[in-house]
């Protein structure tokens, strides 16, 4: 299995990254391409080789982005801080990290597509900013690319909680979503209606020295995120959304024979509107011959492998 990893990184998509690297290992992990989303894509990059040297993946390309974030878009500092990393880390902390790639996210998902074709896995953990203009850059890559796993939609559900808190993977830039919705990629989509009923505890980061440090950048994210996402699962304490972490072993689940409880259907992707007139993605089941979306997971199971992969 060889992966590419498209990431806005912040909080929760430097998790994702870890778990990515420990699951595959380095050799496996083909790059990662940089957006802009929950910061810019220049602290994104940094912020992805910092979690791959966490992880002992430091080796790992990571791509910077030539397309930058459009006028008006504002980092959420109130979730992920000012350096999208809840602002735990001091400037020592990113000391060492790798030199960014050569070539941009948008080029390098192209060539990891093209080199591995059909059974090269794609992650999309961040707005479809680069997925959206490497289709257009070169259409075949959605006949090279194996399944593409993005987390985002509101999958099957129509609960109101997710109006509420919104999918900023796809509200941050429709014009990216529809382009991919439409594109004839074979899709699995992770929406918020499945990912959101795993969330951690500080219990579930072991002692290690990753699980420390990524228990350490999660403090601010769980204090503004956890309680919204407390009626949907264990209230009290401080607890944590793991979003991209879910669609990451969702994407990988096939290393564990599945053993995670994930469930997909065949389903078809439209956009539409939630209940405040902004764009989003929802799946309707059907007999798509590309299309899926995530029904069901099981969160005890998940949370389990994501601390043995941070051992």
């Amino acid at each position: 299995m060889k992966l590419f990893i498209d990431t806005d990184c912040g909080v929760d998509d430097s998790l994702a990254i870890a778990v990515a690297a420990r699951a595959v290992g380095p050799q496996n992990l083909c790059g990662v391409g940089a957006t802009w989303g929950n910061c810019d894509p220049t602290r994104a990059s940094r912020n992805a080789r910092w979690a791959l040297r966490q992880a002992g993946a430091d080796r790992v390309p990571v791509h910077g982005s030539s397309l930058p974030a459009p006028a008006g878009w504002e980092p959420a500092v109130s979730v992920h801080g000012t350096d999208g990393l809840g602002d735990a880390l001091s400037p020592r902390e990113f000391a060492n990290i790798s030199a960014l790639a050569g070539d941009d996210s948008v080029s390098a998902l192209i060539r990891f597509a093209a080199k591995h074709r059909h059974d090269g896995k794609l992650v999309c953990i961040g707005p479809l900013t680069n997925l959206a203009a490497a289709l257009w850059t070169e259409p075949r890559v959605a006949s090279w690319l194996g399944m593409v796993t993005i987390m985002g939609s509101h999958g099957l559900s129509a609960d109101s909680w997710l109006d509420d808190m919104g999918d900023t993977n796809i509200r941050l830039d429709p014009e990216a979503a529809t382009q991919v919705v439409k594109s004839p990629l074979r899709i699995t989509w992770a929406g918020l209606d499945v990912t959101k009923e795993t969330t951690l505890s500080p219990d579930d980061f072991p002692s290690t020295r990753l699980g420390r440090d990524m228990l350490k950048v999660h403090q601010q994210y769980g204090s503004a995120r956890g309680p919204k996402y407390s009626p949907h699962g264990p209230v009290g304490g401080w607890r944590t959304p793991c979003n991209d972490s879910v669609a990451m072993l969702a994407a990988l689940r096939d290393l564990w024979a599945d053993r995670l409880g994930f469930e997909t259907t065949a389903a078809h992707p439209y956009i539409a509107e939630d209940s405040q007139g902004r764009p989003i993605v929802q799946c309707q089941s059907d007999e798509s011959p590309v299309g899926r979306v995530l029904v069901r997971s099981k969160p005890e199971r998940v949370k389990h492998m994501i601390n043995s992969l941070l051992r």
